[in-house]
C-alpha cells in the first residue's frame, strides 16, 4: 500500500494535470488516481504512471462519489466556466471526513485572504472591476477554504502554452499576433505549476496547508522577445505583429480584454520566488520550455503545433454567460446538466437574427423566400458559385436545381458535409423526470450518463406521434431531441401528457431550450479523420449512439456520435452564442478543406436519409396506429408485453402499413413526388394508399416515397398518381443503400 494513501488527480489531461500526475507518480508516495471524463484516455493515464482510472465529470454529479471514494488528497483544476460546479464540488468534498488536503491549481491577482485587493478596482482600468476570471480564481481557492479543507493555492502567472496557441495557423505564415507589445511579463511553464501542486502534496498539508504559492517564470520577457525566442527554436522566422486592443476584444469579448490589460501595464512582470523556494531551482525560461521535455514527456513547442489545447476561439466570449454566478451559490441554476448558455432570448429569433444565418449565407445557402422568416429553416441547398439557381415551388419537373443537389449528395456521400439541424431541443429533468419519460416512450430509458435511446411517444388510443432521441444526462435529468422547428410541436404534445398522467410542474419540468442551443452534424465517410484534427481526438472517440462533454477552445458542447444521413456522422450541440464560432471552425479549418467537406442542403439531407429507410417530420407525427408505422425495432418488447407505455394496445388489429417505394419516373421527373404529398398509390386500379414524403437517393440515385398503405402486405405494381403523370413504383424490403453509420 503506497504510504500517504490514494491522491485524486482532477483534469489529468489537462497541461498542468498530466504533469502533475507523471511528478506524483514517480514519487512512489501514492496510489494515483486518475479522473477523467473520457474513459478512452485512460491507457494514455495509465502510460504516465496512474495506478487507477475513474470516470469524473465535474458536471455529474454521480460521478463525485465513485471518484473521490478511498481518496485523501486531491489535485484541483477545472476550466474556467465550471466555476459554479466547481463550488458545488467544494462543498461535496468538505463532507466527506477523511480529505486531508487539497491543492488547487489558481491564479494571483484577485485574492483576499493573503492581500487586500479591492475588487471594484481594476489595476489599470478606470471604473472597471479587477476581471470576472481572477475573481472566480480565488472563489476557487475560497470554496475550498470555506467548506473546512486543508487547502494549498498554486497561483500561476499567464501559461506559456496558451501564450500563441491561437496564432498557429499565422506562425506557419511568418507572424503571430497579440495586443501586449512591449510590455514584459513572467509567463509560467504549465509543467512547473504542476510539479510545484505535486510537491506540495507530496510535502503534505503539515507543511503546506493553509499556504498560497505564486508561480511565475523564469526572467520577463516582451512579445518581440517571444517572437525571436519561438524563431530561434524552430528554426524559422517569426515576426510579432502588434494587435489593437478594441479588435482583441471585439475577438475575445470585454473580461478577456480586462485581464490582458493587466499583462499590458506591468502587473505580471515580477518573477516570484516562490517556485525556488518550493523546489530549490530556477524556474524555466520560454526557451527552456520550448525545447525540454516535460514531466509528461513532450515539449512546448510539440505542445504548439499539436491539434489540442486551445481554449479559446475568436469570436467567442468565453465568460459572457458567468457573470450571474455568485460566490455563495444563490445564482439560479438548470437542473440539468447542459453546457451553460446564455439563454437570452425566450422566443426563437428571426431567420436573419438567428446566429448561423450569416455564416452559411456567406457559403451560399439559399432559403426558401416563401417561407416564414419567424425563426431558422433549412437551407434549400449552398451556391457558393453565385449560380443563382432557379426557384419556383410550383415547378415540379424539369427543375434547374437538380443536378446541383444530387452533386451535394455526391459530395457528401464521397467526402464529408455539414448541415445546422433544426431540430427541438428539450430539457426534461425533476424528481419524476424518469418515472414521467418512462411512461410516455417506447423504448426503455438509457441508465448509464452519456447513452442515448431512440423511441416513440403515442397518444392515449396508440396513435403514433413522434419520433425522438432521448439522452441521459444524469439522475431525473434527460435530453430529448424531437421534430423540426423551435420545439413547439413537442411542447404542445409533452405538457398535455404530464397533465393527462397526473405529474406537476414541480415533478417534471419541461423546458424548450431550443433557441438556446444549435445542433451542427458533419457526416461523410472523411468526417472522423477530418473531425480528429479540428475538434480533437477525444470527439471522434465518442461510440456510437452515445454522447460526452467536450470544452473545445474554451465553448462548453456536447459532441454525439449519431447518423443523421446513415453515414458515419458526428453532432455538436453548441449554445446559441458559439454556435458561429463551432460552425466556422469546421468549415474553415485547412483539414476540412483538405477532405473535401462542404456544407448540404434540405433536399441532399432528404435524399440521403430516404435511401436508407428513415424518415421524416411528414413521416411520423399522428399518421397511424404505432402497430402500423413499422417502427418494432425501436420499440421495446417487454414495454409492448406489459403495456408499460402511455398508448400500449397490443390487443389492436392493424389495418394500414407504413412502406418504402422505390419509384420509376421519366428524365426530369426525380423529384416531381416531393412536392406532392399525399399522392395517391394505385394498384389494379384501386386506390390502396397515398405517400407521405418523397425525394431522390444520392447514391442509388433512384427516386424514393415513403408511403401509408391502407392494407397489409401489399406487392406488385404500383402506381402513383401526381401532376398528371403516372409513376411505377414497387414496394422495398430493404433499403437499396445499406447503413454505414458504425463504420
Amino acid at each position: 500500500m503506497a504510504p500517504l494513501g490514494t491522491v485524486l488527480v482532477t483534469a489529468p489531461t489537462g497541461r498542468v494535470g498530466r504533469a502533475a500526475l507523471a511528478v506524483l507518480a514517480q514519487s512512489g508516495k501514492f496510489t494515483v488516481r486518475a479522473a477523467a471524463r473520457n474513459e478512452d484516455s485512460f491507457e494514455y493515464l495509465k502510460s504516465l504512471g496512474a495506478d487507477e482510472c475513474v470516470k469524473y465529470d465535474l458536471k455529474d454529479p454521480s460521478t463525485w462519489g465513485p471518484a473521490t471514494d478511498g481518496v485523501s488528497r486531491i489535485f484541483s483544476s477545472s476550466m474556467d466556466s465550471l466555476i459554479q460546479e466547481h463550488m458545488d464540488f467544494a462543498k461535496f468534498l468538505g463532507e466527506k471526513k477523511d480529505i486531508k488536503h487539497v491543492v488547487r491549481i489558481s491564479c494571483f491577482g484577485a485574492d483576499t485572504n493573503t492581500n487586500d485587493y479591492d475588487l471594484k478596482t481594476h489595476a489599470s482600468l478606470k471604473d472597471t472591476e479587477i476581471p470576472l476570471m481572477l475573481q472566480h480564481y480565488w472563489w476557487s481557492e475560497e470554496c475550498l477554504i470555506k467548506a473546512g479543507l486543508p487547502t494549498t493555492g498554486i497561483r500561476g502567472n499567464f501559461y506559456m502554452n496558451h501564450l500563441l496557441k491561437n496564432e498557429v495557423e499565422n506562425i506557419k505564415n511568418g507572424f503571430f499576433c497579440s495586443p501586449l507589445g512591449d510590455c514584459k511579463n513572467s509567463f509560467v511553464s504549465p509543467c512547473d505549476q504542476g510539479e510545484a501542486a505535486a510537491l506540495c502534496l507530496i510535502e503534505g498539508p503539515e507543511k503546506h496547508a493553509d499556504k498560497f504559492y505564486d508561480i511565475t517564470g523564469a526572467e520577463p520577457q516582451s512579445m518581440h522577445e517571444v517572437a525571436s525566442t519561438l524563431s530561434e527554436v524552430w528554426g524559422q522566422k517569426v515576426e510579432y505583429r502588434p494587435q489593437d486592443i478594441v479588435q482583441f476584444e471585439k475577438d475575445f469579448g470585454p473580461t478577456r480584454r480586462a485581464f490582458f490589460e493587466y499583462l499590458r501595464n506591468g502587473f505580471y512582470t515580477r518573477c516570484a520566488p516562490d517556485f525556488f523556494n518550493l523546489t530549490g531551482r530556477k524556474p524555466v525560461t520560454y526557451k527552456e520550455y520550448l525545447t525540454q521535455k516535460g514531466p509528461h514527456g513532450g515539449t512546448g513547442l510539440e505542445e504548439l503545433f499539436s491539434a489540442t489545447g486551445s481554449i479559446y476561439t475568436k469570436g467567442v466570449d468565453q465568460f459572457a454567460g458567468l457573470a450571474n454566478v455568485k460566490k455563495d451559490g444563490d445564482a439560479k441554476k438548470s437542473g440539468s446538466n447542459s453546457p451553460p448558455a446564455l439563454k437570452a432570448r425566450s422566443t426563437p429569433p428571426s431567420l436573419q437574427e438567428h446566429s448561423l444565418y450569416e455564416p452559411m449565407l456567406k457559403r451560399g445557402a439559399f432559403f426558401k423566400p416563401e417561407m416564414p422568416t419567424t425563426d431558422m429553416q433549412y437551407p434549400v441547398w449552398f451556391d457558393p458559385d453565385g449560380k443563382n439557381l432557379k426557384w419556383d415551388p410550383k415547378e415540379v419537373h424539369d427543375q434547374e436545381w437538380r443536378d446541383h443537389v444530387m452533386a451535394e449528395m455526391a459530395n457528401t456521400a464521397s467526402n464529408a458535409g455539414i448541415i445546422h439541424d433544426v431540430y427541438s431541443k428539450i430539457f426534461i429533468t425533476g424528481p419524476k423526470a424518469k418515472e414521467f419519460l418512462s411512461k410516455i416512450t417506447t423504448c426503455v430509458l438509457a441508465k448509464t450518463v452519456g447513452d442515448v435511446r431512440m423511441g416513440y411517444v403515442c397518444r392515449a388510443d396508440g396513435q403514433l406521434m413522434n419520433e425522438a432521441t432521448i439522452a441521459t444526462r444524469g439522475e431525473n435529468d434527460y435530453y430529448y431531441c424531437g421534430q423540426l422547428g423551435h420545439g413547439k410541436y413537442e411542447m404542445d404534445l409533452l405538457l398535455p401528457l404530464r397533465d393527462e398522467l397526473g405529474y406537476t410542474a414541480e415533478d417534471v419540468d419541461i423546458e424548450n431550450a431550443s433557441q438556446h442551443f444549435e445542433l451542427i452534424h458533419v457526416a461523410g465517410p472523411k468526417c472522423t479523420e477530418l473531425l480528429a484534427e479540428v475538434m480533437g481526438q477525444e470527439a471522434v472517440d465518442t461510440p456510437v449512439f452515445k454522447f460526452r462533454n467536450l470544452t473545445i477552445d474554451g465553448i462548453p458542447l456536447e459532441c454525439f456520435r449519431m447518423s443523421f444521413t446513415g453515414m458515419v456522422g458526428y453532432e455538436f450541440h453548441v449554445p446559441t452564442e458559439h454556435a458561429a464560432a463551432i460552425y466556422n471552425k469546421i468549415c474553415d479549418h485547412p483539414a476540412s478543406v483538405k477532405a473535401g467537406l462542404k456544407p448540404h442542403g434540405l433536399f441532399a439531407v432528404a435524399g440521403l436519409r430516404i435511401e436508407q429507410f428513415y424518415r421524416i417530420s411528414a413521416d411520423v407525427k399522428d399518421i397511424a396506429h404505432y402497430k402500423e408505422m413499422s417502427v418494432d425495432r425501436f420499440m421495446s418488447q417487454k414495454k409492448r408485453a406489459e403495456s408499460l407505455f402511455h398508448g400500449c394496445d397490443e390487443s389492436f388489429v392493424p389495418q394500414k402499413e407504413f412502406l418504402y417505394l422505390v419509384v420509376d419516373t421519366p428524365k426530369g421527373y426525380e423529384w416531381t413526388l416531393t412536392f406532392s404529398p399525399q399522392s395517391p398509390i394505385f394498384l389494379n386500379g384501386e386506390q390502396v394508399g397515398h405517400t407521405t414524403s418523397s425525394a431522390v437517393g444520392g447514391q442509388s440515385l433512384r427516386t424514393h416515397a415513403c408511403a401509408l398503405m391502407y392494407k397489409r402486405d401489399i406487392s406488385g405494381d404500383l402506381v402513383i398518381e401526381a401532376h398528371g403523370q403516372k409513376f411505377p413504383a414497387k414496394v422495398l424490403k430493404e433499403p437499396l443503400v445499406r447503413y454505414s453509420g458504425r463504420d
